[in-house]
């Protein structure tokens, strides 16, 4: 279930990178390793997150793929995801215990390429969700932490409207 092709991909990373559940399924009801890497260390659930593979992500995620793993440049499933704009893929992640501040290898962490790059959902994503951390870190719930984020008062604005 691991063999490689030429560019060194395994059968689940090339299912994950085009979001074929039901190949991923397949390939793990079979003890495909889940965190397999490839010849850049890049994971299924890496190339999932890149191409925005919502359910692809979900099924690595349930067979308990690794949200920590990092390619050879130090990026994890959440760099990628932040990079090319998908928030359900960056929620989905963080809710499963993506670090938005683990750093790649030149230092630059998830959040850090929301706000220099991202679209301004996944900043308000990665927003919400420090923002809830920070409250149950200090044993509070945050209201309506669970179903909205809150949304920015005005453009430019850094308070926020519950």
């Amino acid at each position: 279930m691991d063999a490689r092709n030429g560019d060194s991909l395994t059968p689940l990373c090339l299912a994950a990178s085009e979001g074929h559940a039901s190949c991923l399924s397949i390939l793990l009801a079979n003890n495909a390793t889940v965190d397999a890497a490839d010849g850049t260390g890049k994971t299924a659930l890496l190339w999932a997150a890149e191409n925005g593979k919502v359910e692809a992500c979900k099924a690595l995620l349930e067979a308990g793929a690794s949200v920590a793993a990092a390619d050879a440049d130090g990026w994890t499933a959440l760099h990628w995801a932040t990079l090319y704009d998908n928030v359900e893929v960056v929620s989905l992640l963080l809710a499963h215990g993506a670090a938005p501040a683990q750093p790649d290898a030149a230092g630059l962490t998830p959040a850090e390429a929301a706000r220099l790059e991202g679209d301004v959902k996944v900043q308000v994503e990665m927003q919400r969700f420090s923002a809830v951390e920070s409250f149950r870190a200090r044993g509070l719930e945050a209201r309506g932490s669970e179903t909205a984020a809150p949304a920015p008062a005005a453009p430019g604005c850094s308070c926020v409207v519950q």
